[in-house]
C-alpha cells in the first residue's frame, strides 16, 4: 500500500479545519437569524397625531395593533380623521421599521446585506415626507 505524504496530510487537516470554521460560521449566522426573528416579533411602535387626537400602535410588519381616539378626534370630519389616522399609522410604521433595521444592524452589522435589504424595503414601502407632522410616543 502506498504511503501518504506528510504534505498531503497537512493539506487534508487544513481543509478539515476550514470546513469546521465554515460550519461554525454558518451556525452562528443561523443563531443570529433566529435571534432577529425573536427580537423583531417583539417590536412595537406608537405614534400620536400632532394635537393628540389619536394614537396608534403597530408591530414590526406595520400591522395596526391599537388605535386610541380622543374626544377631539370625534370632532374632526370623517375625511380629516381618516387622513390623520393614515398619516399617524405611517409614522408608527416607519418607527417600527427603523427599530427592525437597528436590530438587524446589531446582529448582522450595519453594512450587511440583510440589513441593507431591510433598510431598502422599508424606504420603498414607507417613503419619507408628505402627510402631517406626527410625533412618536
Amino acid at each position: 500500500m502506498p504511503k501518504v505524504s506528510d504534505d498531503f496530510m497537512r493539506d487534508a487537516d487544513a481543509s478539515i479545519a476550514r470546513v469546521e470554521q465554515q460550519i461554525a460560521a454558518a451556525q452562528e449566522q443561523a443563531r443570529r437569524g433566529q435571534q432577529f426573528q425573536r427580537d423583531v416579533a417583539d417590536v412595537r411602535a406608537t405614534a400620536s397625531s400632532p394635537r393628540r387626537e389619536l394614537r396608534v400602535t403597530v408591530d414590526a410588519s406595520g400591522r395596526l395593533l391599537d388605535a386610541d381616539l380622543s374626544d377631539a378626534a370625534m370632532e374632526l370630519s370623517p375625511q380629516a380623521l381618516s387622513r390623520l389616522l393614515v398619516d399617524t399609522a405611517r409614522a408608527a410604521q416607519r418607527q417600527a421599521g427603523e427599530q427592525a433595521v437597528r436590530i438587524a444592524a446589531e446582529l448582522f452589522g450595519e453594512q450587511a446585506g440583510a440589513t441593507e435589504r431591510l433598510r431598502a424595503e422599508i424606504a420603498d414601502a414607507l417613503p419619507q415626507g408628505g402627510g402631517t407632522n406626527v410625533r412618536w410616543s
